[in-house]
């Protein structure tokens, strides 16, 4: 069990975030749980390791920034299982 959660807020850079993920997989995988939030990607810019996809209207438009995008990834993890883990 990890005592921490990384959320990778991504948007239309596949590659950064899966050379990144690959990174926190291999090196700290034993500290952390690794989720990735696609905020607006277009579908063939999803990252391999997407956990959620935000495809709504507005988000497809403007993306998510930084607050908004750690917020509905918090709310995401919330609403599963993997909330009782930390």
């Amino acid at each position: 069990m990890s005592l921490a959660a990384t959320v990778i807020l991504n948007r239309n850079l596949p590659e950064v975030t899966n050379n990144l993920y690959e990174h926190l997989i291999k090196f700290d995988s034993d500290h952390t749980d690794v989720y990735v939030l696609e905020a607006g990607s277009d579908k063939n810019n999803l990252s391999k390791y997407c956990t959620w996809y935000a495809d709504e209207p507005e988000i497809i438009k403007n993306g998510l920034r930084y607050n908004r995008g750690m917020n509905y990834a918090l709310l995401k993890l919330f609403n599963t299982a993997d909330w009782k883990k930390y």
